[in-house]
């Protein structure tokens, strides 16, 4: 559920509205993952580069470990561990067609999902924006 009043995604348990499972909540270059409770605790940070070609994802709050980093380039969106690590997956936006591929290991790995869009355009997911909602709602 979209709260326009804070610029937050909540994932409720089903019971209570009162409390949440996840919350993603979005700033100016920074995006922040709470879990659990009427509050939250803080899991993860995303920190989005101002030319936003990268975001980095820490543990806990802005100055925790980087756990990994997402490369945005015009064919698609690589996760590396860490910072300068392994490649890890890569969301690959087909030319042709409305999906998205997830591939393990980088470019040329294995075929994990295909994510078809059939009312809503694959380059929605393309910004970081968006694209850490497409996490949120895959993850």
């Amino acid at each position: 559920m979209y709260d326009r009043d804070t610029n937050s995604i909540l994932e409720y348990p089903g019971e209570k509205e009162e409390q949440f499972n996840r919350k993603l909540a979005f700033e100016e270059n920074l995006a922040t993952l709470s879990t659990g409770g009427k509050y939250g605790k803080i899991a993860r940070t995303y920190q989005i580069v101002p030319d936003r070609s990268r975001v980095k994802e820490r543990e806990g709050g802005k100055y925790g470990i980087v756990k990994r980093t997402f490369l945005f380039d015009s064919k698609g969106i690589l996760e590396k561990e860490g910072e300068e690590f392994r490649d890890t997956r890569m969301f690959v936006f087909e030319p042709i067609g409305n999906t998205i591929t997830e591939r393990e290991g980088g470019w040329f790995g294995k075929t994990k999902r295909v994510f078809i869009g059939e009312r809503m355009s694959s380059d929605t997911f393309r910004d970081p924006l968006g694209f850490l909602q497409l996490l949120f709602l895959i993850e």
